[in-house]
């Protein structure tokens, strides 16, 4: 049994950039599991996994944690995402409309360059989607399959 009660580091950080992850265990989770503290799941290898964090601390892709001499690697599971690309957009009033349709939705978002990324429940969300950010082809809307982190500064009070 695998046990992960802290975190060592982030593979993606400085420092472990380099570390050898092959034939270690990767714990792929999805984003809603990686917002729990305590959990058991299987590792790729098949190994039973404990997760026991203190509080406030949670799991990340990219995260890198020991269990005796075995090394996990946790993985977020990518998933469907909406691109709002407003990269076409030139008007503040056409942005200020897209903010308040996305606003209106309750999801969180993620902003990387000059698109907007919101979690999909469905691929027939992409037509609900054309139609509530009706904008004159200022506004490209596509589905994607990503790793999404949402941004924290969208949870303003914690109304997410």
């Amino acid at each position: 049994m695998l046990r992960i009660t802290s975190v060592a580091g982030n593979i993606h950080a400085d420092g472990f950039r380099h570390l050898d992850v092959k034939g270690c265990h990767r714990l792929r989770l999805s984003r809603n599991d990686l917002e729990k503290r305590r959990m058991r799941r299987v590792s790729d290898t098949g190994g039973d996994v404990i997760v026991s964090l203190e509080p406030g601390v949670f799991l990340n892709d990219g995260d890198i944690a020991y269990s005796g001499d075995e090394i996990i690697l946790v993985e977020q599971i990518p998933e469907m995402v909406i691109a709002v690309d407003i990269s076409g957009v030139d008007s503040p009033d056409v942005l200020v409309m897209i903010g308040h349709a996305i606003g209106n939705l309750h999801r969180p978002i993620s902003i990387r360059g000059t698109a907007i990324y919101l979690p999909a429940q469905a691929e027939s969300e992409l037509e609900l989607f054309r139609s509530i950010l009706k904008v004159s082809g200022q506004v490209q809307v596509s589905i994607d399959r990503l790793v999404f982190k949402p941004d924290p500064r969208a949870n303003i009070a914690g109304h997410g």
